[in-house]
């Protein structure tokens, strides 16, 4: 799975903006191995609200506290998946950083900045 926040369909060619912004969800989604969802709105109008719902079983239809909801990470690694997590964000922002936590190998894009060789070696 592949989460890009900040992001706008408006500025996506898979839904018909004039630039190729997103060449290979363009393709994947014509032969049929990609699912782009026809209508996809945020829950939230900050990321860290959207995450909040995205990656738990948390929403705006339910009362269940954030900090006690199943994650995404949690109901992929109970089915036998190895998660990997690899993030732009800063590595303790919360709730991502808690979420992060969890999986079995992380990788922060910010914490190897001016390194050499670092690009996805995750621990």
């Amino acid at each position: 799975m592949i989460i890009g926040e900040s992001l706008t369909r408006d500025n996506m060619s898979s839904y018909g903006y004039s630039v190729n912004t997103t060449p290979w969800a363009k393709s994947t989604s014509k032969d049929g191995n990609l699912i782009l969802l026809k209508n996809p709105f945020s829950c939230w109008a900050s990321t860290i609200g959207a995450l909040n719902y995205a990656l738990t079983e948390k929403s705006q239809y339910n009362d269940v506290d954030v900090s006690k909801a199943t994650t995404i990470v949690e109901v992929a690694k109970k089915n036998g998946y190895k998660v990997s997590w690899i993030s732009n964000q800063q590595k303790y922002d919360f709730p991502t950083g808690i979420i992060a936590d969890i999986s079995d190998r992380k990788y922060w894009v910010n914490q190897y900045l001016g390194q050499k060789n670092q690009f996805f070696k995750l621990r």
